[in-house]
């Protein structure tokens, strides 16, 4: 018999707790299982609440219906949706779904929890007893359960448990260490959860020890201080993703012994599972952006965009990435999205900076997994335009034409007698003379405008239009002012904005669109228009006009 033969993986429990060994012993049709079922060895007892999808099943003939959770407990397993449980398939062998109870929402097995019936029984139909390749099985539970479920794991991530690595495991196992498979004594299995983190050992050394060990479906880890031993069977290994999220990426198998030198745990791994778990429990993923382009306005504009999981199914985001020929001019200066997992309605998010001040584009790639593909997002970079010519109103220039020349520059209270009037050969003295004798006079003042010498008028601040996305735009101002927002196309005003910047900075804010502007972007249409941005500063005015995509 192999050191994992049926018999010895059934009652294979870790420190945590001895369960597995009571499936494989209590079950009908157990005596073929492969070893004992694991339970955690060299753990801790769990802090209440810090594992709130890892649920007991309980195989209620056992000592008969009434018998304390801690005789009927057989195996672990973990609430991935709200009415389903991943646990293994050697926990229920020739079992129906009114034979089992789970127990949910309590880390002791004291009669505190709640007791939840079973109506559906999926076992994988590519299990194999032999080499327990593919052992993991799905129970429906009566109803739904309002209570945090956790996410599982697809190859998008496999990163996560690579060798090196460390995962963490729970359950109600033996704690007791052996080199054999022998039944623990019923002393040595816990009321409360036990919990420990165990090495995640590479592919190579986990055949080494197991001959069976089938490197796309299974992982192993663990150590002769932490493993898990019998009724720890079914159980997660989690292990945390990028953002910090727990990621079921194993479910307990089997062991030989307990902690027991050159044997580590073996798990179902279940990013190999996943076209199992997805047909079975029927979901899909999906995902959706907050924005399709974005435009950026030189160098330093930056925008952040948000990923969030539309479907039933957890989303694994493999990479965020930035893709064209132009992608130099772009820098991911931050990324929340990369080797994560969502569940339904969670988001995550990346920001982007151009780097250049030339016109250039690229995309912004978010890889998810299954139905929900790759999601891209446009980036551009328009170069502002030249700085407005109409900064200084018409009204206060002071045309070239109306400068009097020097030679003519006599006050307007010199009266020249008309008998001084002569021909050209008795002119009078040449004009510097008469202005050597005369005071000058200042130049006739322009309707409008005072002396030259005046303080200068205030200047209207110049503006950069540097991202537009979803109705919000990104403002900078050189300066304090009013600034008035329009989108126009064809006459008609499609949205407006105002803000007000007390000093030179950057401003994100909302449009308001009109009701023409409502009826143009009606079925998700995008609208080619023009933006005007009016800059005030007192009787200082300027305006930037350019063209914009609204959607």
């Amino acid at each position: 018999m192999s050191r994992h033969s049926p018999a010895r993986v059934r009652r294979a429990t870790s420190f945590i707790g001895a369960a597995l060994a009571l499936i494989a012993l209590a079950l009908p049709g157990a005596a073929g299982a492969a070893g004992a079922q694991p339970r955690v060895a060299g753990g801790r007892t769990a802090a209440d609440g810090s594992w709130p999808w890892v649920v007991a099943i309980e195989d209620t003939r056992i000592a008969g219906e009434d018998a304390p959770d801690r005789k009927q407990q057989v195996c672990g397993g973990a609430l991935i949706a709200p009415q389903w449980v991943l646990t293994a398939e050697h926990c229920v062998p020739g079992v129906t779904p009114g034979d089992l109870k789970v127990v949910v929402g309590s880390h002791r097995l004291d009669g505190s929890g709640t007791r939840v019936a079973v109506t559906e029984i999926d076992r994988n139909p590519d299990f194999s007893w032999s080499t327990f390749v593919n052992d993991n099985t799905l129970v429906k539970l009566a109803a739904p359960q309002a209570r945090p479920v956790l996410a599982v794991a697809s190859p998008a991530l496999g990163g996560l448990w690579a060798g090196g690595r460390t995962g963490q495991v729970a359950g109600w196992g033996t704690t007791a260490r052996s080199d054999s498979n022998a039944t623990p004594p019923a002393s040595s299995f816990p009321v409360d959860l036990q919990e420990a983190t165990l090495p995640i050992l590479d592919d190579a050394t986990c055949a080494r020890a197991y001959g069976s060990f089938s490197a796309p479906v299974n992982l192993c880890a663990g150590n002769v201080d932490h493993s898990f031993c019998q009724n720890d069977s079914g159980g997660p290994l989690v292990v945390a993703d990028a953002a910090g999220h727990p990621v079921e990426a194993g479910s307990v198998s089997y062991i030989t012994g307990c902690a027991s030198s050159g044997y580590p745990g073996v798990f179902s791994e279940i990013a190999g599972e996943r076209a199992f778990v997805d047909r079975t429990i029927g979901w899909t993923t999906a995902a959706s952006l907050d924005a399709s382009a974005v435009s950026f306005e030189g160098a330093g504009a930056s925008h952040t965009t948000t990923l969030t999981s539309t479907g039933s199914a957890p989303l694994s985001v493999g990479a965020a990435r930035l893709t064209g020929t132009g992608r130099s001019a772009f820098a991911l200066t931050r990324d929340g999205c990369s080797q994560v997992v969502l569940l339904a309605g969670q988001s995550c998010s990346v920001d982007v900076t151009a780097r250049s001040g030339t016109a250039s584009t690229a995309t912004l790639a978010l890889d998810g997994d299954g139905a929900a593909g790759t999601k891209m997002v446009a980036l551009t970079i328009e170069p502002p335009p030249d700085p407005p010519t109409t900064s200084v109103p018409p009204t206060t220039s002071v045309p070239p034409t109306t400068e009097v020349p020097p030679t003519t520059d006599v006050p307007p209270t010199t009266d020249v007698p008309p008998t001084t009037t002569e021909p050209a050969a008795t002119a009078a003295p040449p004009p510097t003379t008469l202005l050597a004798v005369l005071p000058p006079a200042p130049a006739p003042p322009v309707s409008g405008q005072t002396s030259s010498t005046r303080a200068p008028r205030a200047v209207a601040p110049t503006l950069r239009l540097t991202a537009l996305a979803h109705h919000r735009l990104t403002l900078r101002s050189s300066g304090a002012g009013t600034v008035t927002v329009t989108i126009q196309r064809g006459g008609r005003t499609l949205a407006r904005a105002t803000a007000r910047f007390r000093t030179a900075g950057t401003k994100t804010i909302s449009l308001t669109l009109t009701r023409a502007g409502r009826r143009a972007l009606a079925g998700g249409h995008r609208v080619a228009a023009t933006v005007a941005l009016t800059a005030r500063d007192g009787a200082a005015r300027a305006t930037t006009r350019r063209r914009v995509t609204l959607r």
